[in-house]
């Protein structure tokens, strides 16, 4: 791991639920202590505020009307994951209340006004391509909040050991691979299905990578549960298995690789869930989004990644790591990347972090900042 990771973005976090939270906390004080004010100033976080609320009013009412939403769930079903958040609060001084608002931000843009980024897949030896499994991500999210990442490396007490890509205010994760070799990547979904009060996904990763020793046994994890918003997770084992489990908050369904090759971007590609899908023809609102999303389709930037990523697959050979950082990269044969590439350069959401993993070798390389530059 190199110096910039071990610097400002690293972590090493061991012991009960709420010594991690606290040794996390301590860590990264000051990044916690003011994320709400800089989730404030975002483009993407103004957008859910009516403009006749004027912002000293509406963003602490926001905070308390989703931390006492969100809190009793994580409670109640996840107990050890609000210990951690508690440990993350006293380990960095922060309001209880400012964590639960971060928590729940995955599950706050119903009309998919935030969510929709991430690009994902997963190449196994089936498909000829390569000696043993690799899996890689783009993670596109906030565009302010890029220098909020973070790499932990989480060893609980009573679970499996792994490392994980996540923000450093969260008790959950995004993205990670354990020391039993199972990768677990976690793109947004997009539903036209209600949001559901009940633990956020984030936390479901990082319970996949605490408990889980092959993708079978995270599938059936997965089917235990219901969830409150889409998802579209990517799994990959060192036995060379690997799924995309889309997520809706009433259904689960299952995709298996096609000639030893999966991707996904944020649709829905499984039949069983097409009825959970937005439509297809639906509009990013002008009563929210800024100027330059008016009247696009809000699937554009999903179909076009999805269309680049099978393309540039179907090239690939061999599928050694720099052609998978090639693709990670890619700005569709132009020299500035969009909204549209796999290498996201948007003006609400950009790609903050690539990452190869190798479930054979427990390894991941990652590259902080955007693909093309990092």
């Amino acid at each position: 791991m190199n110096d910039r990771v071990r610097g400002d973005t690293y972590v090493r976090v061991s012991g009960s639920d709420y010594e991690m939270g606290a040794q996390q906390g301590h860590r990264f004080a000051a990044a916690v202590r003011d994320v709400f004010t800089r989730l404030c100033r975002t483009r993407a976080v103004e957008s859910f505020r009516p403009k006749w609320i004027p912002p000293f009013l509406f963003y602490p009412i926001m905070r308390s009307w989703i931390a006492r939403r969100w809190r009793r769930p994580i409670e109640l079903i996840m107990p050890g994951y609000a210990r951690r958040i508690k440990g993350i609060a006293v380990g960095s001084g922060t309001p209880l209340e400012d964590l639960y608002l971060v928590q729940a931000l995955e599950v706050l843009a119903i009309d998919a006004s935030l969510f929709v980024g991430c690009s994902s897949f997963v190449i196994l030896p089936q498909s000829g391509k390569t000696a043993v499994t690799v899996a890689a991500k783009n993670f596109d999210f906030i565009s302010e909040l890029s220098s909020d990442h973070l790499v932990r490396q989480s060893e609980p007490a009573g679970g499996y050991r792994s490392l994980e890509v996540t923000y450093k205010q969260l008790a959950g994760a995004h993205d990670g691979i354990n020391d039993r070799g199972v990768v677990v990547l976690y793109n947004y979904g997009l539903t036209r299905e209600r949001t559901q009060l009940r633990v956020p996904v984030t936390i479901l990763v990082q319970q996949l990578l605490e408990r889980c020793a092959t993708v079978d046994e995270a599938i059936m994890y997965i089917r235990t549960f219901r969830y409150p918003n889409g998802a579209i997770l990517t799994l990959a084992d060192r036995h060379n298995n690997a799924a995309v489990v889309e997520i809706s908050p009433e259904r689960i369904a299952v995709r298996r690789p096609v000639q030893g090759v999966l991707s996904a971007t944020n649709r829905y590609l499984s039949p069983e869930m097409a009825s959970s899908d937005i439509p297809d023809d639906a509009v990013f609102s002008s009563e929210r989004m800024p100027p330059e999303f008016h009247g696009n389709r809000v699937h554009q930037s999903d179909d076009r990644r999805q269309a680049r990523l099978e393309t540039l697959l179907a090239r690939l050979w061999p599928a050694d790591i720099a052609g998978i950082e090639r693709i990670l990269r890619d700005h569709d044969d132009v020299p500035q990347g969009s909204d549209d590439t796999l290498c996201r350069h948007g003006s609400l959401l950009s790609t903050q972090v690539g990452m190869v993993f190798t479930p054979h070798r427990r390894t991941v390389r990652i590259m902080l900042g955007s693909t093309c530059t990092a």
